[in-house]
């Protein structure tokens, strides 16, 4: 029997081993996240459209909620007036905007930043009307290896005195 396809969930990554090495440099920091509180849950109901499902993610009017989103569950918490956290290793992660804000609807540069830098396969912004849903296709993933190879070259790991 042919399983049928999650249009919620990104695909996996063309070359599993070679993506994994690629994100080894994070040293599963985007596995860490000391949480405090439990998380929520809302469940997908089968055969909802990704439409359907970026449309149940909760969002607030001044802070902002972050998760995860599986097969069957969205997963999440409430962050920040301007940030929220998530486990970026999971496949699909999601954060929302707060709805009041003037630019609730535009991703931010750390936005962009940590959709490349971290591990998760797709990334989906919800603002006050817009819905960024962001994917890790062989494009984005040459912008990736540009930007590891930029910071390998540019950052200093120890600031000396």
């Amino acid at each position: 029997m042919k399983e049928r396809r999650l249009w919620h969930l990104p695909r996996p990554p063309q070359d599993p081993e070679t993506y994994k090495r690629l994100y080894e440099m994070n040293c599963a920091f985007d596995d860490d996240f000391s949480q405090h509180e439990p998380w929520q849950e809302i469940r997908i109901r089968p055969g909802s459209s990704a439409l359907d499902v970026y449309h149940r993610l909760p969002s607030a009017s001044d802070f902002e909620y972050g998760g995860y989103i599986t097969k069957t569950r969205i997963r999440y918490q409430g962050g920040g007036a301007t940030s929220a956290r998530t486990i970026r290793s999971k496949a699909c992660i999601f954060h929302t905007h707060p709805s009041e804000y003037p630019t609730a609807d535009m991703p931010s540069t750390r936005d962009v930043y940590q959709f490349l830098k971290f591990r998760q396969l797709r990334a989906v912004t919800v603002g006050a009307d817009w819905i960024w849903v962001w994917n890790k296709t062989p494009t984005v993933m040459r912008t990736v290896r540009r930007l590891f190879e930029w910071e390998d070259e540019h950052l200093v790991s120890k600031l000396h005195a």
